[in-house]
């Protein structure tokens, strides 16, 4: 007998070859990507561990800037402008559904958001101090990513911390409030908002209760590097056992053999 490969040139079993070819390329793809993925997880711990060797350092509104390093221990002197200014929600914590509370606040002249911590969902909380003393850490806006859902820009929630879309919630609150610009050329001083927000982890002579506080995140470097493996795994599977199929379908399509 022997194996008739014929059947391999016809437009259906091209289009397969393809298909098989384009997996296992996309298989490897999604292996690099994983690495990449641990590479930034790394990159991650190391800058929270980073941070809990720092000490903390007291700052001012002016030094509120993305050059302080994300997770920085920093102490505030701050005024309370809204105490629960939007909700972050879809947050969970050991288990429970809930939100993260997001204060307003100023810290010489110029603002900044307070996450205060995790509530259960549409839980009460109390307010902040007119004026208070607080330690916290630094942290950078949150982008939307590619599944997320995009921010409605509804006034009383919001699905992620992100500066920019919080801070057009501030400004329609304040539609009177003279632009940072002119009030620069005219020598007013005016309240700016920090491209960073903070996430509070104690308040001056505050006693236990909701908010709870968030924390550092957890030390670890996740499942990425086990997916990529699955996935090169399966890159080199996938075109194995084409191969093996095509070979079995060419041997049922055979000719006898002349004797």
């Amino acid at each position: 007998m022997s194996s008739n490969w014929a059947f391999t040139k016809k437009p259906f079993w091209i289009f397969s070859h393809v298909f098989v070819l384009s997996s296992a390329v996309l298989f490897v793809v999604l292996g690099l990507w994983q690495f990449d993925r641990l590479e930034e997880r790394k990159e991650f711990n190391l800058g929270v561990l980073s941070a809990q060797n720092e000490e903390t350092i007291q700052i001012s509104g002016s030094d509120l800037n993305e050059q302080l390093p994300e997770w920085a221990s920093v102490e505030i002197a701050a005024k309370t402008i809204e105490s629960d200014f939007i909700r972050v929600v879809n947050r969970t914590r050991n288990g429970v559904v809930g939100e993260h509370v997001v204060a307003l606040v100023e810290v010489d002249q110029t603002r900044v958001f307070l996450n205060r911590g995790f509530v259960p969902r549409q839980a009460q909380i109390g307010g902040l101090p007119d004026e208070f003393f607080a330690v916290g850490r630094v942290r950078r806006s949150v982008d939307k990513g590619f599944f997320d859902v995009a921010d409605a820009g509804d006034p009383d929630i919001a699905p992620r911390l992100n500066v920019s879309a919080l801070s057009t919630r501030v400004e329609g609150e304040d539609s009177d409030q003279i632009p940072a610009e002119l009030a620069a050329s005219l020598g007013i001083e005016s309240s700016q908002i920090a491209p960073v927000w903070i996430q509070l982890a104690t308040i001056e002579n505050s006693t236990p209760g909701l908010p709870t506080p968030l924390g550092l995140p957890e030390i670890s470097e996740g499942s990425h590097f086990s997916y990529a493996i699955q996935w090169l795994v399966f890159s080199a599977l996938t075109p194995l056992f084409y191969v093996l199929i095509l070979r079995r379908r060419s041997s049922k399509n055979s000719d006898p053999t002349p004797t």
